[in-house]
């Protein structure tokens, strides 16, 4: 099943199967981590364990306050157990965006950080992504969850849980933006990143209704996060070059090397701003009110067209002047 809720299908049954999808394929990755060289299983089971978690707070107003804690705090704590397996592969990948903006002694000083991150990864190698285990504790945390999400269920029904886990949502990402501009650091701007990020896989969750626009919405999202994601790498990196030894960085390396990061860092947040006044420009109750409205529709001409695999045809919806032959229900905006 897509990462998608169906037009045809029950909210709450929807949920509980798309979030048992996600942790089967998260163990499923796991398992794997072990005979796969380099990171890449730990990176797909924490992109699982993100979207199982914004599924969560998707319908976090219609779960009871145990389950949402329980079903929360333990997908937290599994993506950060496996956090550290990915500390160098970001590193490497900053290190190489920086040598975009980078010149003269610069970029000296990043080819000789990436060559001590290069003798760093080769010591380490045949360790594995992450060890025996945390993998085994993150795998029995998982078929534990597994169990909470079959049992999970909605109340009142699920159309009002998502429209006030919207509203939630949207709130808590605009006064993200405004806290991370008003303190201006690193730890604000990640917050911030954590909302735009849930609010992407919220959007792509409720694509069917109307993928075109949603997935402007995802696209411009996820564009977003990317900004706040290389945002805060770059501060990673800045604290993994204050901690080099000094044989590594000549003298007055580290500090070029240090103005460089803020500059670049300064960039993306003046880029993230004109992004984050886009995506965030409606009031969270309009906003989550009118995505609703959106999916009742869309549900109701799905319902009216026999349902299919619920998703929305956009091949003839909202063609201006097209005739219609049934209208269960007006486009939003035409009525």
């Amino acid at each position: 099943m897509a990462y998608r809720l169906k037009l045809d299908q029950d909210i709450e049954a929807s949920v509980s199967k798309i979030g048992r999808e996600q942790l089967a394929r998260a163990i499923k990755e796991l398992t794997a981590a072990s005979e796969r060289p380099g990171v890449s299983a730990v990176h797909e089971t924490r992109k699982c364990l993100k979207r199982a978690r914004a599924l969560v707070r998707l319908v976090k107003p219609g779960l009871a306050p145990a389950v949402f804690r329980k079903l929360d705090g333990e997908l937290r704590d599994v993506g950060r157990s496996l956090a550290a397996a990915r500390d160098a592969e970001i590193l490497s990948a900053t290190v190489g965006e920086l040598r975009h903006t980078a010149s003269g002694p610069e970029t000296a000083a990043l080819a000789a950080v990436e060559e001590h991150l290069a003798a760093a990864a080769t010591r380490a190698s045949g360790t594995g992504a992450a060890g025996d285990a945390s993998v085994e504790a993150a795998i029995a945390s998982l078929a534990d969850m597994s169990q909470s999400f079959k049992k999970l269920e909605l109340k009142p029904d699920g159309l009002s849980c998502v429209e006030q886990g919207l509203a939630l949502g949207m709130k808590q990402a605009r006064r993200s933006m405004a806290e991370a501009y008003t303190a201006g650091t690193s730890e604000a701007f990640h917050e911030w990143r954590k909302t735009v990020q849930r609010h992407w896989r919220h959007m792509q969750l409720l694509s069917r209704a109307w993928p075109a626009m949603f997935d402007a919405r995802v696209g411009l999202a996820r564009q977003l996060s990317q900004t706040l994601g290389l945002e805060h790498d770059l501060t990673i990196l800045r604290h993994h070059i204050d901690a080099l030894p000094n044989s590594v960085l000549a003298p007055g390396e580290t500090d070029a090397l240090q103005r460089l990061i803020v500059r670049r860092q300064n960039e993306l947040r003046g880029a993230a701003r004109h992004q984050g006044a886009i995506l965030l420009s409606e009031k969270p109750k309009a906003f989550a009110h009118h995505i609703a409205a959106i999916w009742k529709a869309a549900r109701q001409r799905a319902e009216a067209s026999g349902g299919g695999n619920g998703a929305f045809d956009t091949s003839t919806a909202f063609t201006p002047g097209a005739p219609t032959t049934s209208s269960p229900a007006s486009p939003p905006g035409q009525d």
